[in-house]
């Protein structure tokens, strides 16, 4: 299959056409939807998956946090109550679950700090959020009508974008492999 088109795209030879208004527009409108408006529906999905793993990871440790209060408080009032109320100490078997959790809850916080540190998932989000929204506004600004130099000045700007979102991206990376010592 490679091979046939390879050798179709031989036989047919370099595209020839003068730029007129019909050319310019035709080529416009593919470049604005497969250059900029793809780029900035993939932002668009990347800043929605980012954001709500991020806001699962912050509702884990919301409510891991809010279980050892609770616990703890529950704890309290037994251990006071047991006292108070029938002059003993509370099961020993309680101790030991608020020990577990009292260890557990930290561990969970613990990963998802470590998660939001190497991922930078809310930040990512965020970014990927404003280049879909500087993207959209590259491809509404460019219409079928437009002359070709606009066209090729929004993708020229739709790509140093992207190069910005991939330069950001790989210091980030360099950045958490340092830290890591890796």
């Amino acid at each position: 299959q490679g091979h046939a088109a390879r050798r179709l795209r031989r036989q047919v030879g370099l595209p020839h056409a003068t730029y007129d208004v019909a050319h310019v527009a035709e080529w416009g409108e593919w470049a604005a939807d497969e250059l900029i408006a793809g780029q900035a529906a993939y932002h668009r999905g990347q800043a929605l998956i980012n954001g709500r793993v991020s806001h699962r990871v912050h509702q884990v440790e919301s409510i891991s946090g809010a279980f050892l209060m609770i616990l703890l408080g529950v704890y309290l009032v037994v251990s006071i109550g047991g006292l108070v109320l029938f002059g003993r100490d509370e099961p020993h078997w309680v101790d030991g679950v608020v020990a577990l959790a009292g260890a557990i809850v930290p561990a969970i916080a613990a990963a998802g700090l470590a998660l939001e540190a190497t991922l930078a998932l809310s930040e990512d989000s965020q970014r990927s959020q404003v280049l879909a929204m500087r993207l959209e506004a590259l491809a509404s600004g460019i219409s079928g009508g437009a002359p070709l130099e606009n066209f090729q000045a929004a993708a020229k700007a739709a790509i140093r974008l992207q190069r910005a979102q991939e330069e950001h991206w790989l210091d980030g990376t360099v950045r958490r492999r340092l830290f890591r010592g890796g």
